[in-house]
């Protein structure tokens, strides 16, 4: 009897869906039997989706090709969904056009496909009446690759196109609501690449560029999720919501922490000048006085922060130059030990013997422009290739220039090349008429190059050296100071 019953029950759900099916196949008819045949035509063919819904039920009746296409469902599949569930999802009783009256054209809505995903479409519905029934008439784009654009358009609009933070525009529009806020207090953390101008000039702007960058990466590090923008060359801001001097101490001092690691690693060294300030909660705080009173702590630290960034400089350029030139850093070394030596026994004042000992680490600077191909050729260079080696003096010159640091040593730099018969480059000038320093660096320089391993040969006895610079007294290098920085050398044996 159970059996039975279970049976019959079966059968009348059976009945049911064919019947259920029945009908939306032959709505389906209806709609076609309704429609001209170029009219049908058309929609058939059109390079847009175009669904026809029930108004009264919200079931799709009718899929065009492009709208199976977009969807991801076959044809069999489709008719009968509740649109709400595919196009635009809602929950039922809330369609924005048959619930609500409201109007939808052109607007941006997304597309649930038969796998689940999510595509974004432009979609325009408008109501008809087919066969005393009224429907929906939903036809819709892919929008998925113009929305794309426009995201990125707008990250664009928003973000440094360097370092990948917030950009001028978007800290502008965010200090402007911020200026409505007097419940919380909110603390200004601006900051200053100190040298980033010395390093663009002298080692390049890859340097410089790397430079903001690793600052943008360790201020969002320190930062955590505050928001950090870049709102100048070399201007960063950070603005803390919910601010005290705690917290704003605790991100200066992870700053300074991450920057002193980064320092230690890196042949680029980095000095950056920090001021802040905040309001307290309930206080009516001016944002833009608030960023105008941390930009003057910051200045301030700028001034303390001079000589650092000096420092910063200089190391910078030596860490580049002995990368770029393998023989430099103990080439360096030896002879600003051996130019030092030559000052005190000419009795050379200090500030002499200073300018000396930087002349004899940079004088190569303007190596660092020269092709690797050029530098470390193993062999002798051609004529082509010595005229691009003798351009280091008047690149060196230009980098001295630029930075500051170099000022004194700028014109020495240029001249260290000189030859005392008049030989030499870049400018052909002659005896006493080349500066003293330049005068002993080419002699202490000529003797470590010639002693030391180089790429194109191996290096020369002591003696063999000295041979050298007695040859060369009179036509390259000064006699007299070739006579004191032998006798020097011998007595060192």
């Amino acid at each position: 009897m159970r059996m039975n019953l279970a049976a019959n029950e079966d059968g009348q759900m059976r009945n049911f869906k064919h019947i259920k099916k029945s009908k939306l196949q032959i709505h389906k008819l209806n709609i076609k039997s309704n429609m001209s045949p170029l009219v049908n035509s058309v929609v058939q063919s059109v390079g847009f989706g175009v669904f026809i819904i029930d108004a009264d039920t919200h079931q799709i009746v009718y899929a065009n090709p492009m709208a199976l296409k977009l969807s991801k469902y076959k044809q069999r599949d489709i008719f009968g969904h509740v649109c709400h569930k595919i196009v635009c999802p809602t929950e039922v009783g809330k369609c924005p056009i048959t619930d609500f009256g409201k109007k939808v054209d052109n607007s941006e809505r997304v597309l649930i496909r038969a796998d689940g995903t999510a595509l974004p479409i432009i979609k325009t519905v408008v109501p008809m009446r087919l066969a005393e029934r009224c429907y929906l008439i939903e036809s819709f784009v892919d929008y998925s690759e113009r929305k794309d654009l426009a995201d990125k358009l707008t990250f664009i609009s928003f973000h440094d196109t360097l370092t990948g933070l917030l950009n001028r525009e978007a800290f502008e529009r965010y200090i402007t609501k911020l200026a409505d806020c007097q419940d919380t207090s909110i603390g200004i953390i601006m900051c200053d690449a100190d040298g980033l101008k010395t390093v663009n000039d002298t080692i390049g702007h890859d340097a410089g560029d790397y430079m903001l960058k690793k600052i943008a990466s360790l201020l969002s590090a320190a930062a955590n999720k505050e928001m950090v923008a870049r709102i100048g060359g070399d201007e960063f801001v950070v603005i803390i919501n919910n601010s005290n001097q705690v917290k704003i101490k605790t991100i200066l001092d992870k700053m300074q922490t991450l920057l002193a690691e980064h320092n230690g690693s890196s042949n680029i060294e980095i000095s950056l000048s920090m001021g802040y300030a905040y309001n307290l909660t309930g206080e009516n705080a001016d944002i833009h006085q608030l960023i105008k009173t941390a930009d003057k702590n910051m200045y301030k630290e700028k001034l303390l922060h001079r000589h650092s960034a000096k420092s910063a400089i200089v190391s910078t350029l030596s860490n580049v130059l002995a990368e770029r030139d393998q023989v430099t850093g103990g080439h360096a070394d030896r002879i600003i030990g051996m130019a030092a030596v030559m000052g005190q026994k000419l009795l050379l004042q200090a500030g002499k013997i200073a300018n000396l000992k930087l002349l004899a680490q940079f004088h190569d600077i303007g190596k660092i422009a020269v092709p690797d191909a050029v530098l470390g050729k193993p062999g002798a260079l051609t004529d082509e290739e010595r005229e691009v080696m003798r351009k280091h003096c008047q690149i060196g010159f230009r980098i001295a220039n630029s930075a500051n640091v170099f000022s004194e040593i700028n014109e020495l730099i240029l001249l260290h090349h000189e030859w005392w018969n008049g030989e030499g480059y870049p400018l052909g000038l002659k005896g006493e008429a080349i500066p003293l320093e330049c005068r002993i660096v080419s002699i202490v320089d000529a003797y470590d190059a010639m002693t030391s391993d180089r790429p194109y040969r191996k290096a020369m006895p002591r003696a063999a050296a000295i041979k050298e610079l007695r040859d060369g007294a009179g036509s390259q290098f000064d006699p007299v100071l070739v006579d004191i920085f032998i006798k020097l050398i011998e007595q060192d044996q």
